[in-house]
């Protein structure tokens, strides 16, 4: 972050990269060839830095879903990615030829750093819900390991398998809430882990007291 009042001239000319890199997104700066062709001669670079960045960052953890502890600056251009994304489908603002053929071609470079269209549609629709349900899977897998049953006795994870156990069920009979989901590679991997997708753990040696009511259920959605 540049502080305006220690260093306006590097401020002024970040807000002016910031512009630029705007305009060429949305396709209003390809309508002056002259102008863009300047600029890339310049060696300007339009954000494949970040792209560079994610596909690094997916070879080394297998994955896609950058977290702020792992690299706050991608994170936050992620968050950007999704939430433009989310904006330009939404159907509320028509975009010109030009916007949409650049961002088009964003989009495509995006699909080949993480794998495909599927990859892509998982990740670009991807919330704080997934990754939840990443970082406690994995919590799952330990605890199995080590307990041998599903009743974790964290009051937190409790909550969130009475969720999930209620969201593998809607999605299951096709009446998931419209701002929910759950991911089939989520399901694969608790399925995996030997996870119990019934209402109460059936593993041998698991607790009586599971802090569940048989029959019950809990919604988890996305916000």
């Amino acid at each position: 972050k540049i502080d305006r009042e220690q260093d306006p001239g590097m401020y002024e000319l970040a807000c002016f990269d910031l512009s630029l890199k705007n305009r060429y997104w949305r396709g209003t700066l390809q309508r002056y060839p002259h102008r863009l062709k300047a600029v890339e001669e310049l060696g300007f670079n339009w954000g494949e830095n970040r792209l560079e960045q994610l596909r690094q960052f997916k070879e080394k953890y297998g994955h896609a879903n950058v977290t702020p502890s792992d690299d706050k600056e991608l994170y936050n251009w992620v968050g950007g990615v999704r939430a433009t994304h989310k904006n330009r489908t939404s159907g509320k603002k028509a975009y010109s030829k030009h916007s949409q053929r650049a961002y088009e071609k964003k989009l495509t470079k995006l699909r080949e750093v993480l794998g495909g269209e599927d990859a892509f549609n998982e990740w670009i629709n991807s919330t704080h819900v997934h990754d939840r349900d990443r970082r406690c899977t994995e919590a799952m897998r330990v605890h199995r390991e080590k307990m041998g049953h599903c009743v974790h006795p964290d009051r937190a994870m409790r909550h969130w398998v009475l969720g999930i156990r209620a969201r593998y069920h809607r999605k299951k009979e096709g009446r998931l809430h419209p701002n929910e989901s759950l991911s089939e590679g989520t399901i694969a991997d608790l399925t995996d882990v030997g996870f119990c997708w019934t209402d109460r753990c059936t593993c041998e040696g698991a607790p009586k007291d599971q802090g569940v009511l048989d029959g019950g259920s809990s919604d988890d959605t996305d916000e």
